[in-house]
């Protein structure tokens, strides 16, 4: 197929962060325009124009993408929590986080209704309500390295990245159930089919665990090496990355892991890696390199359709997302590239 391949806007080059030396990019998009944030910035994409909103000044910076929630779009930096409203583009309030907290790309925060769920490590987990007239977060669970919640009816699923367990807890934070996992889980959980999968390192030994709404462990796959992206799924399969660069599909009922494409072969830091999260959509399943390339694999013809060069030969740091009719990534350089599929 071909394909139009265009830079759209670049956004400056980020900053190193002061603490992992490693370029930082985010993009979360609604039903009308894309955000992206750079470690000082946070954009707003739309009808083909890009408009600065935000910008962070001092030590301040963002280490999370932007989340939609209600009427805002939620960017939250080293030190606050800002509230833009999404059609003024305006900053409607700034909440103080906590003292020591740290949030992180790797455990992102989820929305439900106008209520944001967010992990803090050190602290835990936190619920805030937008549509308070004074929105402020409080304290919904107490874990030190929380992952990402998982939203699970009117409750949610969270867990522990050193803790060995998941559980799942109600609206108000009560425990329904918690199960010990036999491990530490580095990646984020992931609900399927009403079972939730968590990737647990155990022994040195990598798997994959479900657990069904119940708590009750349901089946356990062993992997070819270690895992470091979340786990996407789609129709009964799990894909995830391997840190050796291979990209892998787990079928659920045959119980077996399939390497299907190599996405990288250089020595990526793990937080390098975590910016190659795939990104499915409609039984496509988009990915990055390491080589500024947009691998596009067909999830039910089983096959790498395309391996399409689209920059200047160095990694993305962000995972695709879309944007202005195409998919989007951005380069280390802040260039924001548009790949749109013109022919067969």
């Amino acid at each position: 197929p071909d394909y139009e391949i265009t830079v759209k806007w670049d956004i400056g080059e980020a900053s190193y962060a002061s603490d992992n030396r490693i370029h930082f990019f985010a993009a979360a998009s609604d039903a009308e325009k894309t955000y992206i944030v750079s470690e000082k910035k946070l954009f707003s994409v739309g009808d083909g124009r890009i408009r600065e909103v935000l910008r962070l000044g001092g030590r301040e910076s963002f280490r999370i993408g932007p989340v939609a929630a209600g009427n805002y779009i939620c960017a939250i930096s080293t030190q606050q929590i800002y509230l833009v409203d999404r059609g003024r583009l305006t900053v409607e309030s700034s909440i103080p986080m906590e003292k020591d907290g740290i949030v992180d790309d790797n455990y992102y925060p989820v929305s439900r209704e106008g209520v944001l769920y967010i992990p803090v490590s050190n602290y835990g987990y936190y619920i805030l309500d937008t549509s308070s007239p004074r929105p402020s977060p409080v304290k919904l669970y107490a874990e030190l390295f929380p992952l990402s919640p998982v939203i699970n009816g009117g409750g949610l699923f969270v867990g522990s990245f050193y803790g060995n367990y998941v559980a799942s807890l109600d609206e108000k934070g009560n425990v329904r159930w918690k199960h010990a996992i036999g491990g530490n889980s580095y990646s984020n959980m992931t609900l399927s089919g009403g079972a939730l999968y968590i990737y647990v390192l155990e022994n040195g030994r990598p798997s994959v665990v479900s657990i069904n709404a119940d708590g009750k462990k349901t089946g356990q796959w062993i992997l070819d090496g270690r895992m470091v992206t979340d786990l996407v799924s789609y129709n009964g399969s799990l894909f995830g990355l391997y840190t050796d660069g291979g990209l892998f599909r787990l079928d659920t009922a045959s119980m077996r892991p399939e390497t299907i494409a190599t996405v990288f072969s250089a020595a990526l830091s793990s937080k390098a890696q975590r910016n190659l999260r795939p990104l499915v959509h409609e039984g496509i399943l988009y990915i990055g390199t390491d080589s500024g390339e947009l691998l596009i694999y067909d999830i039910e013809d089983r096959a790498v359709k395309d391996n399409v060069a689209v920059g200047d030969g160095t990694a993305f740091y962000t995972p695709p997302f879309f944007c202005e009719g195409g998919v989007c990534l951005v380069s280390n350089g802040g260039r924001v590239y548009s790949i749109v599929k013109t022919g067969r």
